[in-house]
């Protein structure tokens, strides 16, 4: 498999392991919670599931701690984000290069993260029994079409 594959494969697999540790997160109850506190939560939730060994536990630990750390920097940039696509919006005509700019910068900062993200989950995934591996991809399978608080697609 080329190189590049595995790195989209991971980066898929690591905003899906996100995704469900902020899904998991997102009932109002936990929106005063930090990215640290939702990553362990959701951290316990998995290793309860899966019955993880200590080196397991220690493993998911690492890959939950550091996608809460790259998450918490994501929501740092929140707020220039949300005011540079207003003034994209709004400008006339569209700034194609500072878009390009922009898409450039989020790309780099995937790609930075990467290598360490695939390590991390490849450990973690590589010390996971048969039974443990057909448990996540049942939960992940479940957790198919839920979303936007939704149970199917976009139209129901």
């Amino acid at each position: 498999m080329k190189k590049s594959s595995k790195i989209i494969i991971v980066s898929v697999l690591t905003l899906g392991l996100a995704g469900g540790a902020f899904a998991f997160g997102s009932h109002h109850y936990f929106s005063s919670m930090s990215m640290q506190e939702k990553a362990d939560m959701f951290g316990d939730h998995v290793s309860k599931r899966l019955d993880l060994n200590a080196v397991q536990e220690d493993k998911l630990d690492q890959l939950t701690g550091r996608i809460a750390t790259i998450m918490q920097q994501v929501k740092q940039d929140r707020e220039s984000h949300e005011q540079f696509v207003d003034q994209l919006i709004t400008d006339q005509p569209l700034d194609q290069m500072e878009l390009l700019a922009k898409i450039n910068q989020k790309t780099a900062m995937v790609n930075d993260n990467a290598p360490e993200m695939v390590g991390l989950l490849a450990g973690f995934v590589d010390s996971l029994n048969a039974e443990q591996k057909a448990e996540i991809k049942a939960m992940i399978e479940k957790r198919r079409g839920h979303r936007f608080g939704r149970h199917r697609g976009w139209s129901d």
